[in-house]
């Protein structure tokens, strides 16, 4: 049996309701983007990934752009992200 997996587009408020590593569709607008930064992961290994809030007119979220998708978003325009994974971090 084939299983069928729907990927609806979410507002920003609903997103703490979704489990955490789900796979998303969010709509919004880049409210600015970070310069890139680098930093370590727990293997010692140095990576850069950006920081850009993405907003709704129900909400604000931090999107991550690691290496590969660092300066693709711009300020002030709007995206469709689709099967972006969610992440919670403190």
């Amino acid at each position: 049996m084939t299983q069928l997996r729907i990927l609806v587009t979410l507002t920003i408020d609903s997103l703490d309701s979704i489990g955490t590593n789900q796979l998303i569709n969010v709509f919004g607008n880049i409210a600015s983007v970070s310069p890139a930064v680098e930093m370590n992961t727990k293997t010692r290994k140095l990576l850069k990934e950006q920081d850009c809030p993405l907003c709704d007119t129900n909400g604000t979220c931090q999107i991550v752009l690691p290496e590969d998708d660092i300066d693709k978003l711009k300020k002030g325009t709007s995206y469709k992200l689709i099967k972006a994974r969610l992440r919670e971090y403190s």
